[in-house]
């Protein structure tokens, strides 16, 4: 049964160990539908002949039970799983498991068999434009094929933050830099995952769902200039468009639609500061004024796409940089927040409206993040300063800008 095997398929155990502990604990095993001599095979098969269609959600459950379990789907299961129609099924209980296949071991394989078998795009009809969407330099994958590998690298990265972490785990080269770099943030940002949306759905959920569609914006938006580089201006922009709508389809949260598509928005700003070789107070405060808690999301995920973009490529000069961009914004953000993402506030918008005589409008907002970024930078300390800076701001804008 479904619960049975979700209970299994989420303990550290080989296909084997399990089939033998059944017996051994169980003794006697109840097993009219030969359940235990499937295990024993490595084989996950349907209970009967309508079991699918009679339910197309068990389509998916097959597949993500397949890779957590390390099974084979045999032949007319397999064949079954490919029919599955899941438009009679509720968008609620698509984005559950969907949810538990994103949360679950292996992702990346796990959506690439729902891919393979033509069920993702049935979730997710974005995927399918992605396929084959082929990228200039430094990617060494198209669209898609960095997509699954960016998702399988935040599974890696996440393994390395995760109270669970062991010397095994985090062995590898390119992973043991993230502890090298970055492990003084570690406990920080498992409070930070540890975090659940509605419905007890986790962060690294929906961080998963982030990775998946981070490049969603890319096929509408590819360009080739006279030189042969293929270009997605603004594919950031569009992807969270997209991703947007698709959290909507799902019925996520108000609270998880917002994060996804701020994670999405968000996600080339780190890249944009490699390219630019630093990070200076004043980017970081727009980093984070911009993203928000969000942007520790796509601090983590931008980790996975940089390895995503470079695959067996990457250089450890290369790396060791773009690790240092990330640990200047998170330091950012974790030490030095009072300092560079949100000053104390030395002035407010009533008192700019009668200091300076302003009309009540956007025109006080943009001043206040004026001199909130002026104070994060060192420029402005003090009540006075505040309103010269202001006063500057004013003298150089025009009068309609004023006013709008």
């Amino acid at each position: 049964g479904a619960t049975l095997a979700d209970d299994l398929a989420g303990r550290d155990f080989t296909v084997n160990a399990l089939a033998i502990a059944l017996d051994s604990d169980l003794g006697a095993v109840i097993d009219p539908l030969g359940g235990l001599a499937d295990l024993h095979q490595r084989r996950l098969r349907r209970c009967t002949p309508d079991s699918i269609a009679d339910d197309p959600i068990r389509a998916l459950r097959a597949v993500r039970q397949s890779v957590a379990l390390k099974l084979l789907i045999e032949p007319n299961t397999r064949e079954d799983v490919r029919a599955a129609n899941l438009a009679s099924i509720s968008p609620e209980r698509i984005r559950d498991e969907l949810i538990k296949t994103l949360d679950g071991p292996h992702p990346a394989a796990a959506l690439r068999g729902l891919d393979t078998l033509g069920l993702l795009a049935q979730i997710i009809p974005e995927v399918t434009a992605m396929h084959g969407v082929t990228q200039s330099a430094p990617h060494v994958f198209d669209v898609w094929e960095h997509t699954l590998k960016v998702v399988e690298a935040l599974d890696r990265v996440l393994s390395v933050i995760s109270p669970g972490r062991t010397d095994s785990t985090a062995a590898d080269g390119t992973y043991a830099m993230i502890v090298f770099q970055l492990d003084r943030f570690r406990a920080r940002l498992q409070a930070h995952l540890a975090e659940t949306w509605a419905g007890g759905r986790s962060s690294r959920a929906l961080l998963m769902l982030g990775a998946l569609l981070h490049d969603c914006g890319k096929p509408a938006t590819r360009t080739v200039d006279e030189a042969g580089h293929i270009h997605f201006y603004q594919h950031e922009i569009i992807g969270a468009k997209m991703a947007h709508e698709r959290a909507i389809a799902l019925r996520l949260s108000n609270d998880e639609v917002e994060r996804l598509t701020m994670v999405v928005r968000g996600h080339m700003r780190p890249m944009h500061l490699s390219t630019a070789g630093t990070v200076t107070r004043r980017a970081n405060h727009r980093f984070w004024t911009a993203a928000g808690a969000a942007g520790l999301d796509v601090c983590i995920l931008t980790q996975a796409d940089y390895v995503g973009i470079y695959g067996v490529t990457l250089t450890l000069q290369k790396w060791l940089a773009f690790l240092a961009i990330v640990d200047k914004l998170l330091d950012g953000y974790l030490n030095e927040y009072a300092k560079i993402v949100a000053p104390p506030t030395l002035i407010n918008g009533k008192d700019l409206i009668d200091a300076l005589a302003l009309k009540p409008g956007p025109i006080v907002g943009r001043l206040l993040r004026a001199i909130s970024e002026a104070q994060a930078i060192g420029e402005v300390e003090t009540v006075d300063g505040a309103l010269t800076l202001a006063r500057t701001i004013l003298a150089s804008d025009a009068p309609e800008e004023i006013e709008a």
